[in-house]
């Protein structure tokens, strides 16, 4: 829908920025022979979208190409509207602690990859595979 709009209102950076998001998405469809895309498949293209973004505009900003770097932050908040709101640091911390409080220690430790794909389900897009790892992390550290 927000292509649509974007193309009646020729906002031509968005559309740019949704075409090659739909693009990326409806190939990972393809090849995996599913029917539609599911809403945590667009989530998971928007953050590797958004982790190449920043990763360009901080390349940008570092050798000087200012109108670059100010399109590829206009980029940035074109997907940033497109994620469903996010939780503060303090928030995803009490998801993190209150899983870990409800699940067998020794599980955890032997099963990080298991514990992290269940804790962004539990977000539910609400925080990067990067945040809940960086908090899962220190969690488990200082309760060992």
């Amino acid at each position: 829908m927000e292509l649509k709009q974007a193309l009646l209102d020729r906002q031509a950076a968005t559309v740019e920025v949704l075409k090659l998001l739909k693009s990326d998405v409806l190939l990972a469809v393809k090849q995996t022979n599913q029917t539609r895309p599911t809403d945590k498949l667009c989530r998971d293209f928007i953050y590797k979208h958004l982790k190449n973004y920043q990763e360009a505009l901080v390349f940008y900003k570092q050798n000087g190409h200012i109108s670059k770097a100010e399109a590829k932050q206009l980029d940035i908040e074109i997907l940033n509207r497109l994620l469903p709101p996010q939780l503060t640091d303090t928030e995803i911390e009490n998801v993190v602690t209150n899983y870990l409080n409800k699940t067998n220690h020794e599980i955890i430790m032997s099963n990080f990859k298991i514990l992290l794909e269940e804790l962004m389900i539990e977000t539910d897009g609400q925080a990067s595979q990067s945040q809940i790892a960086q908090k899962l992390k220190v969690k488990l550290s200082t309760n060992v």
